[in-house]
């Protein structure tokens, strides 16, 4: 299944992207560089980007699932909401990579994901720290 198009397929992705104003676009060939993705019965990997401005996300083909292995779920909601972190950034702070991240933008998004969306430490894989939290904080309440 690769598809360019913008989903309307209610994958979970989809249904969580839409929750936040967002939809998903299903691509191996992402604007943030190609990747690839693995999807099997014993390893699950998915990647995701977003540009400053969109109004969709763009995920790996493989992040397209629907079923109800609670550890690939955790991973699609974690990788989802890095991704709605970056949107949400973008729309508080006029980019998703801000001055008030020091060159951290994705680390900036795990912990925006982590404090304001309830994700676990790494949703993005990059990790954050506590100065990370604090630059989260200030964007959110608009200082950024």
């Amino acid at each position: 299944m690769r598809s360019t198009a913008l989903s309307s397929r209610g994958h979970y992705a989809d249904t969580l992207a839409a929750k936040h104003g967002l939809r998903v676009q299903y691509t191996n060939n992402q604007a943030c560089g190609t990747k690839s993705a693995v999807n099997t019965a014993t390893q699950f990997s998915a990647s995701g980007c977003y540009v400053d401005g969109w109004s969709k996300i763009q995920l790996t083909t493989s992040a397209g699932y629907s079923g109800t292995a609670a550890w690939k779920r955790d991973a699609v909601r974690d990788l989802v909401l890095h991704e709605v972190a970056h949107a949400t950034i973008y729309r508080k702070a006029g980019s998703a990579q801000p001055a008030i991240a020091g060159g951290r933008s994705e680390n900036l998004a795990d912990a925006y994901a982590w404090k304001y969306f309830g994700t676990s430490r790494s949703a993005g894989g990059y990790g954050y720290t506590a100065s990370d939290v604090s630059r989260a904080t200030a964007v959110h309440a608009g200082r950024a």
